[in-house]
Formats: C-alpha cells, structure tokens, sequence
C-alpha cells in the first residue's frame, strides 16, 4: 500500500479508503476537484465520492506476480 504525496487516481486503480476496509476501485476521477468516485469489489456494489488525500493505492503487482510464479513451479 503507498500512499504518495503526488498520487493521482487513475480510472480502474485499485485503492483503500481511509477509515474503511477492503479493496476498491477507482471509477471516475474529477481533477478540478482533486476527488475519485471509488466503488467497492463486492456485493452490494457502494459508491463513495472521495478527495484524493484520503485514498491509498493499492500496488498488486507483487502479489500478481507471486501468483503466477506459485502457480507455473513444477511440484
């Protein structure tokens, strides 16, 4: 999880909320207004429109590559 000072949400990032749980995604950005519409991955589906500050960005790609790598060794 990083949390830059310069970081500015991207359509599909995956993100925290501060104060929240779980894994969302960012759905919709408006830069005049540095918020993100953030929605969460499961049932049921809630929006929430957030300033940038308060989010945190998710870095997958260590996990996604340990996922690959697990699943392609030769047991």
């Amino acid at each position: 999880m990083a949390k830059p000072e310069t970081y500015v949400p991207k359509v599909m990032d995956p993100v925290t909320l501060e104060g929240t749980q779980g894994r969302l995604i960012v759905v919709d950005v408006d830069a005049t207004k540095n918020t993100a519409r953030v929605s969460t991955t499961s049932t049921p589906i809630v929006v929430h429109i957030v300033e940038w500050s308060k989010l945190s960005y998710l870095d997958e790609r260590p996990n996604a590559a340990r996922i690959v790598r697990e699943a392609t060794e030769q047991k």
